[in-house]
């Protein structure tokens, strides 16, 4: 009862902070993390008639698509699974509503940005036998997928869908502009930051509505690190260090690609500023970065586009981040060892597969296929096959699951809160990302 109570205040400090609440706290950053282990008794039953529930967050078709996979699964074991769907927006309150009435899920999906925080408050089931499952085979996923479910040498959770962040770019305007495409660039090495930053000043025209580039995805600016991300990595700058401890987003590499975006937007006027809405599809944007999957978008548009990696570093390091939804099982679930077989069944090489062109696969092997590769049905939609190469085969081992951190939610409104300040000009990027740094430190792992 430690580990839900524990979460339970978490996610009631979230709730009340989106309801305009103080900073209140979160997880139990600093203490040792909850154990996720359970002893031999379980809790499992006889899979006679035995229901389980899984939550997640998506859209109705990848719903269906879901309960028209797990028929032979819930075949095998004579059991039902009840798959329950929320919107990404409400779904830790929905999970905390659960857990609280009694009706916790057997299985549930986890965001990128949640999983130290999950796992820290005993949320997440051992599912450490799955790495020595050949079977299985564990070492099938993506090398950043594998690592980020891997905590105090425990597996906590299974990697199902991973989009990377990608460029998408309107071909037609480079052409129009006697330009090289992205694409031309990449193939010669010279798809820079610079390179990159300079398109997109050159490529904005005012007298069109034309902007050179929008790191915010089309407006998502509720989310600090959705924008945030690739802009401190421009130049090999970080939010903070993988061990929680050490604050980054002040270092003089990360003020650099805050300063560079602050001046898009406010010298350049190359970046829409944040309130403005602006749409790649209608031909507004130059360069879009945004997450490979929203490929499933670009269709019977009046020009023509295509897509490149972002552009790496000086450091050598993608300017991009990969997200990642996986799997878990409840702790503290009636069903614990049903649940976790059904994490193997849903994470498996054969459901991945068949679920290819519904999510960004996490199994390399099934990236690798043709099927995928050339594959043109379901939500995801694709590029020519080059630009597949380019994007997904080379450099899906070379680009990082965006950062977690199990305080993610207090640093997350700290970071806003000073965003806010330096796009009404009460401060100048350095002040702003100074006082982020301040914000941050009660937060980080000591």
């Amino acid at each position: 009862m430690r580990k839900k109570a524990l979460f339970l205040s978490v996610m009631m400090a979230v709730v009340l902070a989106g309801c305009g609440g103080g900073k209140g706290t979160q997880g139990t950053a600093g203490k040792a993390p909850a154990s996720a282990e359970t002893s031999g008794e379980s809790g499992a039953k006889s899979t006679d008639g035995t229901k389980l529930t899984m939550l997640m967050y998506g859209s109705a078709e990848q719903q269906e698509k879901l309960k028209e996979v797990i028929k032979p699964f819930e075949e095998e074991n004579n059991c039902t699974v009840d798959i329950i769907l929320s919107s990404l927006a409400d779904y830790d309150q929905k999970l905390t509503t659960m857990i609280a009435g009694g009706t916790a899920p057997d299985a549930f999906w986890v965001a990128e940005y949640a999983v130290p925080q999950y796992y820290q408050d005993g949320l997440m089931a051992d599912l450490t036998e799955l790495l020595n499952d050949e079977e299985y085979d564990f070492s099938d996923f993506t090398e950043a997928q594998q690592n980020h479910y891997l905590y105090d040498g425990k597996l906590v959770g299974a990697p199902f869908s991973g989009a990377p962040l990608v460029c998408f770019y309107n071909k037609s305007l480079m052409e129009k502009a006697g330009l090289e495409t992205p694409t031309e660039l990449y193939k010669k090495g010279e798809w820079t930051v610079d390179a990159m930053i300079g398109y997109a000043k050159k490529l904005t025209d005012a007298s069109n509505n034309t902007y050179g580039i929008d790191f915010s995805r089309g407006g998502d600016w509720a989310i600090w690190d959705v924008c945030m991300t690739p802009v401190l990595k421009l130049y090999g700058g970080e939010p903070w260090s993988e061990d929680y401890k050490t604050i980054g987003i002040n270092s003089e590499k990360s003020l650099q690609g805050v300063q560079t975006f602050y001046d898009l937007i406010t010298v350049d006027k190359a970046h829409p500023a944040p309130g403005t809405t602006i749409d790649f599809k209608a031909g507004q944007l130059a360069l879009f970065p945004d997450l490979f999957s929203n490929v499933k978008k670009m269709v019977d548009l009046d020009f023509e586009w295509d897509v490149v990696p972002m552009p790496f570093n000086e450091d050598g390091k993608s300017t991009g981040w990969s997200g990642s939804a996986g799997y878990a099982a409840y702790s503290e679930g009636k069903n614990l060892d049903l649940s976790r077989k059904f994490v193997r069944f849903i994470t498996s090489k054969e459901t991945i597969e068949e679920l290819m062109h519904y999510f960004v696969p996490t199994r390399s092997s099934v990236l690798e296929s043709e099927d995928y590769r050339t594959g043109n049905q379901g939500e995801i939609m694709r590029p020519s096959e080059e630009s597949f190469t380019f994007c997904i085969t080379d450099t899906i081992d070379k680009v990082r699951v965006k950062s977690p951190h199990p305080q993610y939610n207090n640093i997350s409104q700290v970071i806003l809160e000073h965003l806010e300040e330096m796009y009404s000009g009460v401060s100048d990027p350095k002040e702003a990302v100074d006082a982020m740094a301040d914000g941050m430190e009660e937060y980080m792992v000591k």
